[in-house]
Protein backbone atom coordinates (compact mmCIF):
# COMPACT_ATOMS: atom_id res chain seq x y z
CA UNK A 1 0.00 0.00 0.00
CA UNK A 2 1.17 3.52 -0.71
CA UNK A 3 -0.15 6.89 0.37
CA UNK A 4 -1.14 9.52 -2.16
CA UNK A 5 -3.04 12.80 -2.17
CA UNK A 6 -5.99 13.32 -4.49
CA UNK A 7 -6.80 16.58 -6.25
CA UNK A 8 -9.16 17.55 -3.43
CA UNK A 9 -6.37 17.20 -0.88
CA UNK A 10 -7.61 13.98 0.69
CA UNK A 11 -4.87 11.67 1.93
CA UNK A 12 -5.55 8.14 0.73
CA UNK A 13 -4.22 4.61 1.12
CA UNK A 14 -3.87 2.88 -2.22
CA UNK A 15 -2.97 -0.69 -3.10
CA UNK A 16 -1.57 -1.27 -6.57
CA UNK A 17 -4.11 -3.27 -8.57
CA UNK A 18 -4.37 -4.67 -12.07
CA UNK A 19 -6.44 -2.41 -14.31
CA UNK A 20 -9.59 -4.52 -14.12
CA UNK A 21 -9.43 -4.76 -10.33
CA UNK A 22 -8.93 -1.02 -9.95
CA UNK A 23 -11.88 -0.28 -12.24
CA UNK A 24 -14.09 -2.68 -10.31
CA UNK A 25 -13.22 -0.88 -7.09
CA UNK A 26 -13.88 2.54 -8.56
CA UNK A 27 -17.24 1.46 -9.97
CA UNK A 28 -18.35 0.70 -6.42
CA UNK A 29 -17.62 4.16 -5.06
CA UNK A 30 -21.09 5.61 -5.63
CA UNK A 31 -22.72 2.92 -3.49
CA UNK A 32 -20.05 3.41 -0.83
CA UNK A 33 -20.70 7.15 -0.70
CA UNK A 34 -24.39 6.33 -0.25
CA UNK A 35 -23.45 4.05 2.65
CA UNK A 36 -21.36 6.80 4.20
CA UNK A 37 -24.37 9.11 4.05
CA UNK A 38 -26.55 6.51 5.71
CA UNK A 39 -23.99 5.99 8.47
CA UNK A 40 -24.07 9.60 9.54
CA UNK A 41 -23.19 12.43 7.21
CA UNK A 42 -23.50 14.92 10.05
CA UNK A 43 -20.58 13.33 11.90
CA UNK A 44 -18.43 13.20 8.78
CA UNK A 45 -19.25 16.31 6.79
CA UNK A 46 -17.26 18.68 9.01
CA UNK A 47 -14.10 16.70 8.26
CA UNK A 48 -14.79 16.57 4.53
CA UNK A 49 -15.15 12.80 4.50
CA UNK A 50 -17.82 12.94 1.80
CA UNK A 51 -15.26 14.10 -0.76
CA UNK A 52 -14.53 11.79 -3.72
CA UNK A 53 -11.23 10.01 -4.25
CA UNK A 54 -11.34 7.21 -1.68
CA UNK A 55 -8.77 4.58 -2.61
CA UNK A 56 -8.94 0.80 -2.51
CA UNK A 57 -6.95 -1.58 -0.35
CA UNK A 58 -7.21 -4.88 -2.25
CA UNK A 59 -5.75 -8.36 -1.71
CA UNK A 60 -2.41 -7.88 0.01
CA UNK A 61 -0.27 -9.74 2.56
CA UNK A 62 1.14 -7.08 4.86
CA UNK A 63 4.46 -6.99 6.68
CA UNK A 64 4.97 -5.49 10.13
CA UNK A 65 6.46 -2.30 8.72
CA UNK A 66 5.61 1.37 8.26
CA UNK A 67 5.34 2.80 4.74
CA UNK A 68 7.38 3.34 2.68
CA UNK A 69 9.59 0.56 4.07
CA UNK A 70 8.09 -2.27 2.00
CA UNK A 71 5.50 -0.89 -0.44
CA UNK A 72 2.85 -1.98 -1.19
CA UNK A 73 2.89 -4.45 1.70
CA UNK A 74 3.49 -2.16 4.70
CA UNK A 75 0.95 -2.73 7.46
CA UNK A 76 1.17 0.83 8.77
CA UNK A 77 0.46 3.99 6.78
CA UNK A 78 0.92 7.30 8.57
CA UNK A 79 0.41 10.89 7.49
CA UNK A 80 0.09 14.37 8.94
CA UNK A 81 -2.87 15.81 7.10
CA UNK A 82 -5.81 18.17 7.51
CA UNK A 83 -7.74 15.74 5.30
CA UNK A 84 -8.65 12.19 6.34
CA UNK A 85 -6.42 9.23 5.63
CA UNK A 86 -8.79 6.68 4.11
CA UNK A 87 -8.90 3.07 2.95
CA UNK A 88 -11.55 0.76 1.51
CA UNK A 89 -11.39 -3.03 1.52
CA UNK A 90 -13.92 -4.19 -1.04
CA UNK A 91 -16.14 -7.26 -0.71
CA UNK A 92 -14.14 -10.38 -1.50
CA UNK A 93 -10.78 -8.71 -0.87
CA UNK A 94 -8.44 -9.61 1.99
CA UNK A 95 -5.74 -7.77 3.89
CA UNK A 96 -3.84 -10.54 5.68
CA UNK A 97 -0.43 -11.25 7.17
CA UNK A 98 -0.08 -8.48 9.75
CA UNK A 99 -3.37 -6.63 9.28
CA UNK A 100 -3.67 -2.89 8.73
CA UNK A 101 -2.94 0.29 10.70
CA UNK A 102 -3.69 3.89 9.72
CA UNK A 103 -2.42 6.93 11.60
CA UNK A 104 -3.14 10.61 11.01
CA UNK A 105 -1.10 12.92 13.25
CA UNK A 106 -2.89 15.90 11.72
CA UNK A 107 -6.45 17.02 12.40
CA UNK A 108 -8.06 15.35 9.37
CA UNK A 109 -9.18 12.10 10.96
CA UNK A 110 -9.28 8.53 9.65
CA UNK A 111 -11.83 6.64 7.52
CA UNK A 112 -11.99 2.89 6.81
CA UNK A 113 -14.76 1.05 4.97
CA UNK A 114 -14.28 -2.72 5.22
CA UNK A 115 -16.54 -5.05 3.27
CA UNK A 116 -13.86 -7.73 2.94
CA UNK A 117 -11.56 -9.26 5.56
CA UNK A 118 -8.73 -7.72 7.58
CA UNK A 119 -6.72 -10.29 9.48
CA UNK A 120 -3.55 -10.96 11.43
CA UNK A 121 -2.43 -14.49 10.65
CA UNK A 122 -1.69 -17.06 13.35
CA UNK A 123 1.84 -16.69 14.70
CA UNK A 124 2.09 -12.98 13.89
CA UNK A 125 2.44 -10.23 16.53
CA UNK A 126 2.43 -6.88 14.72
CA UNK A 127 3.60 -3.67 16.39
CA UNK A 128 3.79 -1.08 13.58
CA UNK A 129 1.01 1.44 14.22
CA UNK A 130 -0.37 -0.69 17.07
CA UNK A 131 -0.96 -4.36 17.78
CA UNK A 132 -4.57 -4.90 16.66
CA UNK A 133 -5.65 -6.51 13.40
CA UNK A 134 -7.01 -3.06 12.49
CA UNK A 135 -5.55 -0.05 14.30
CA UNK A 136 -6.92 3.46 13.68
CA UNK A 137 -5.19 6.41 15.34
CA UNK A 138 -6.13 10.06 14.96
CA UNK A 139 -5.16 13.38 16.49
CA UNK A 140 -8.42 15.18 15.79
CA UNK A 141 -11.20 15.13 13.22
CA UNK A 142 -13.67 12.28 12.84
CA UNK A 143 -12.53 8.67 12.99
CA UNK A 144 -14.93 6.27 11.24
CA UNK A 145 -14.87 2.52 10.78
CA UNK A 146 -17.79 0.93 8.94
CA UNK A 147 -18.72 -2.05 6.80
CA UNK A 148 -19.94 -5.61 6.55
CA UNK A 149 -16.46 -7.14 6.58
CA UNK A 150 -14.68 -9.16 9.24
CA UNK A 151 -11.73 -8.15 11.43
CA UNK A 152 -9.86 -11.17 12.79
CA UNK A 153 -6.69 -11.35 14.87
CA UNK A 154 -5.52 -14.96 14.91
CA UNK A 155 -2.12 -13.85 16.20
CA UNK A 156 -1.25 -11.63 19.18
CA UNK A 157 -3.25 -8.47 19.85
CA UNK A 158 -6.74 -7.00 19.78
CA UNK A 159 -9.25 -7.20 16.95
CA UNK A 160 -10.19 -3.55 16.30
CA UNK A 161 -8.52 -0.71 18.19
CA UNK A 162 -9.38 2.98 17.73
CA UNK A 163 -7.57 5.83 19.48
CA UNK A 164 -8.75 9.44 19.23
CA UNK A 165 -6.07 11.83 20.44
CA UNK A 166 -7.73 15.16 19.73
CA UNK A 167 -10.95 17.10 19.19
CA UNK A 168 -13.30 14.84 17.27
CA UNK A 169 -15.63 11.88 17.55
CA UNK A 170 -15.20 8.15 16.97
CA UNK A 171 -17.88 6.19 15.11
CA UNK A 172 -17.77 2.42 14.66
CA UNK A 173 -20.55 0.90 12.52
CA UNK A 174 -19.53 -2.73 12.11
CA UNK A 175 -21.83 -5.55 11.05
CA UNK A 176 -19.18 -8.19 10.32
CA UNK A 177 -17.52 -10.43 12.89
CA UNK A 178 -14.69 -9.10 15.07
CA UNK A 179 -12.47 -11.79 16.59
CA UNK A 180 -9.34 -11.72 18.76
CA UNK A 181 -7.70 -15.01 19.67
CA UNK A 182 -5.52 -13.59 22.47
CA UNK A 183 -6.64 -9.99 22.98
CA UNK A 184 -9.77 -7.87 23.31
CA UNK A 185 -12.35 -7.69 20.56
CA UNK A 186 -12.97 -3.93 20.25
CA UNK A 187 -11.03 -1.26 22.14
CA UNK A 188 -11.84 2.46 21.82
CA UNK A 189 -10.18 5.35 23.67
CA UNK A 190 -10.24 9.15 23.51
CA UNK A 191 -8.96 12.24 25.36
CA UNK A 192 -10.44 15.20 27.23
CA UNK A 193 -10.97 17.28 24.08
CA UNK A 194 -12.80 14.52 22.21
CA UNK A 195 -16.49 14.82 21.42
CA UNK A 196 -18.01 11.36 21.79
CA UNK A 197 -17.69 7.63 21.15
CA UNK A 198 -20.35 5.63 19.28
CA UNK A 199 -19.71 1.91 18.78
CA UNK A 200 -22.11 -0.47 17.01
CA UNK A 201 -21.01 -4.04 16.34
CA UNK A 202 -22.16 -7.42 15.16
CA UNK A 203 -20.75 -10.54 16.81
CA UNK A 204 -17.56 -10.05 18.84
CA UNK A 205 -15.38 -12.88 20.16
CA UNK A 206 -12.48 -12.53 22.62
CA UNK A 207 -12.37 -15.74 24.64
CA UNK A 208 -8.95 -15.53 26.30
CA UNK A 209 -9.21 -15.13 30.07
CA UNK A 210 -9.29 -11.52 31.25
CA UNK A 211 -10.14 -10.12 27.82
CA UNK A 212 -13.28 -8.05 27.13
CA UNK A 213 -15.50 -8.27 24.09
CA UNK A 214 -16.09 -4.51 23.74
CA UNK A 215 -14.06 -2.05 25.83
CA UNK A 216 -15.00 1.62 25.33
CA UNK A 217 -13.47 4.11 27.76
CA UNK A 218 -13.79 7.87 27.39
CA UNK A 219 -11.74 10.63 28.98
CA UNK A 220 -13.81 13.36 27.32
CA UNK A 221 -15.28 16.08 29.51
CA UNK A 222 -18.31 16.56 27.23
CA UNK A 223 -18.81 13.53 24.98
CA UNK A 224 -21.29 10.67 25.26
CA UNK A 225 -20.50 6.95 25.09
CA UNK A 226 -22.95 4.83 23.09
CA UNK A 227 -22.47 1.07 22.62
CA UNK A 228 -24.85 -1.15 20.64
CA UNK A 229 -24.02 -4.85 20.22
CA UNK A 230 -26.29 -6.38 17.58
CA UNK A 231 -24.58 -9.77 17.64
CA UNK A 232 -23.54 -12.29 20.27
CA UNK A 233 -20.66 -11.35 22.57
CA UNK A 234 -18.28 -14.11 23.70
CA UNK A 235 -15.54 -12.93 26.06
CA UNK A 236 -13.11 -14.24 28.64
CA UNK A 237 -14.01 -11.34 30.92
CA UNK A 238 -16.75 -8.72 30.41
CA UNK A 239 -18.95 -8.70 27.34
CA UNK A 240 -19.10 -4.88 27.38
CA UNK A 241 -17.15 -2.24 29.28
CA UNK A 242 -18.37 1.35 28.84
CA UNK A 243 -17.04 4.17 31.00
CA UNK A 244 -16.51 7.94 31.23
CA UNK A 245 -13.67 8.77 33.61
CA UNK A 246 -13.52 12.55 34.25
CA UNK A 247 -15.32 13.28 37.52
CA UNK A 248 -16.69 16.46 35.96
CA UNK A 249 -17.69 14.83 32.68
CA UNK A 250 -21.20 15.77 31.52
CA UNK A 251 -21.67 13.01 28.93
CA UNK A 252 -24.07 10.08 29.17
CA UNK A 253 -23.45 6.34 28.79
CA UNK A 254 -25.85 4.11 26.85
CA UNK A 255 -25.35 0.36 26.33
CA UNK A 256 -27.69 -1.89 24.33
CA UNK A 257 -27.10 -5.60 23.73
CA UNK A 258 -29.32 -7.36 21.21
CA UNK A 259 -27.55 -10.71 21.27
CA UNK A 260 -26.37 -13.26 23.80
CA UNK A 261 -23.51 -12.52 26.20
Amino acid sequence: MTRSTSSNGQATVQQSLPGAGRRAGLYGQSSRHAMLSALGAVAMASAGLMAPGLAMAADVVTTDTTAPTNPPNDRHVTTNSAAPVAAIVAAGDTVSGNGLALTNTGAGGVLVINDGTITVDAGQAPTAGGTAALNLTGSGGSILYAGDGDVINSGVGNGLQVSQGGAGAVTVQATGAIVATTGEGVVVRDVAASTGLSVTTGAVTALTGGQDGIDVQSFSTTGNVVVVANGDLAAGNAGVVAAIFPAGGVGDISVTTNGAI
